[in-house]
């Protein structure tokens, strides 16, 4: 595949998004379009009609949970490159969300118009508005996810006499590594819970030491700056939460 030669965007898929306060919500503009040739053949623009900035409650009536839209994503990246600006995030962000869907990810290659632009070209800022400004790329609205994906789009058509996608890759020093979650060491009734999709009932305590309890059905437990934090739904606030471990006083499973 490395070799291949790019036609114009021939099983290319951009991907945008951004983040909101309720984060069981699909992130509103999720958007992933899918190229081949000039024209798009699939365009997940249905998802969700909020917009990634200055984000409302009302704005998040109706929108699915990303669980309601994985299969329709992951059908958009089978067999597709991912293009995408800073794209180590991507990747990461996509594997937290498909392993609380427990859903698979399957590794794949991932061109950082990013890392292009930072290689090539010696601009003052590098964030993707001020890129498609320099280069005289139509940036449409700016920082609507799926404007970013076709102003992305635009950026990559950019690129300076290359004709493969191995030599894409080695411009900008490699395909972005896909992300891997470490072996960490979980309390059993996290653990059963995560596996079984059990709950739990647990006295925690908040950063301003005020002791809550909750009864909650864990996710998963990803590591951060040294803490271990709990990403589970809360019956109390009927909603996805975030727990540091080291807060939790007491667990025990819910019957």
């Amino acid at each position: 595949m490395p070799d291949a030669v790019i036609r114009p965007f021939d099983n290319w898929r951009g991907l945008s998004k951004g983040y909101i306060s309720r984060p069981e919500v699909l992130p509103p503009d999720t958007r992933a379009i899918r190229f081949s040739g000039r024209m798009s053949s699939v365009e997940l623009a249905n998802v969700i009609k909020a917009a990634s900035n200055r984000i409302t409650p009302e704005m998040l009536d109706g929108a699915p949970t990303f669980e309601a839209i994985a299969a329709s994503l992951l059908q958009v990246m089978e067999g597709a490159v991912l293009v995408a600006h800073n794209a180590p995030f991507d990747p990461g962000f996509l594997a937290a969300e498909l392993e609380i869907a427990r859903l698979p990810l399957s590794p794949t290659l991932a061109v950082d118009t990013l890392a292009l632009v930072r290689r090539a070209y010696r601009f003052a800022r590098n964030s993707l508005p001020a890129v498609a400004d320099a280069l005289g790329v139509d940036v449409g609205r700016a920082h609507r996810a799926m404007g970013d994906v076709q102003t992305t789009r635009r950026v990559l058509e950019r690129r300076r006499g290359i004709t493969t996608l191995g030599q894409l890759l080695e411009f900008q020093g490699g395909s972005v590594p896909y992300p891997h979650s470490p072996v960490l060491s979980l309390p059993p009734s996290i653990a059963e819970a995560i596996a079984n999709g059990g709950r739990v009932r647990m006295r925690y305590v908040d950063a301003r030491g005020r002791e809550t309890e909750r009864v909650v059905s864990p996710l998963r437990v990803h590591a951060q700056q040294g803490n271990l934090y709990l990403v589970a739904h809360c019956y109390r606030r009927d909603a996805q939460r975030t727990f540091r471990l080291d807060r939790v006083v007491d667990m025990v499973p819910e019957a």
